[in-house]
């Protein structure tokens, strides 16, 4: 199981990061990623536990991550949106993808992963992160827009699910043309991608710290 791979000591590192900074993120809406994070870790563990070790299957434990990511991610634009349309977005889209993800569950079973989880889902984040940017942008600003924590997590979501959505649309012709049969490429383009996400949390928690002091003071 040991050494780890490089993207799951990013994760790791973000995690600590929120612990660190938790006295400043516990006054913010940015106090849920403590817990989602500690969630993402462990399911990350489990699911290299379960391939590396046991020789067991894994793609069941992601038909659920995945899915729990998305709305994770919805629930953060949900609470720094504005405008009523973005919320009402995000509300359908509450509604709407765990339903489909349950049916989906239903009818092709929990040990096959349904690639239409990311290529919806990162679609859907691409979506919300472009219209938290357009917000930004009609704002007036108390503070430049890079000392802002949730724009540095939108930046991370962006790209994250941009480079995602782009390989999972052409997924199909990979495989079929024999270029990705292993999924190598994409657990490449996908680890250095979580690279990134997860340091624009980092970024994200060094910036509320930096707020909440500035408040203070």
């Amino acid at each position: 199981m040991f050494p780890l791979p490089l993207h799951i000591y990013f994760e790791i590192a973000a995690l600590v990061s929120s612990i660190v900074f938790w006295r400043s993120l516990s006054h913010s809406r940015l106090r849920w990623f403590l817990p989602f994070l500690c969630f993402i870790v462990l399911a990350e563990l489990t699911g290299r536990y379960l391939s590396r070790e046991l020789r067991q299957p894994n793609a069941w434990l992601y038909n659920f991550v995945v899915p729990l990511e998305y709305l994770f991610y919805s629930l953060m634009f949900y609470l720094h949106y504005k405008r009523k349309m973005s919320l009402f977005l995000v509300k359908l889209f509450f509604i709407i993808f765990p339903a489909y993800v349950l049916l989906s569950l239903i009818v092709k079973g929990v040990y096959y992963f349904d690639t239409n989880f990311l290529l919806v889902g990162s679609f859907v984040m691409i979506v919300f992160s472009l219209s938290y940017l357009l917000e930004l942008y009609s704002l007036t600003l108390e503070v430049p827009i890079w000392k802002m924590p949730m724009f540095w997590i939108c930046i991370g979501v962006l790209l994250f699910n941009a480079g995602e959505f782009s390989y999972n649309l052409l997924s199909k012709f990979f495989i079929s043309n024999k270029m990705d049969q292993s999924l190598k490429v994409f657990r490449s383009i996908n680890n250095r991608l979580i690279l990134i996400l997860y340091s624009s949390f980092i970024i994200a928690f060094i910036c509320q710290k930096i707020t909440d002091k500035y408040k203070r003071d």
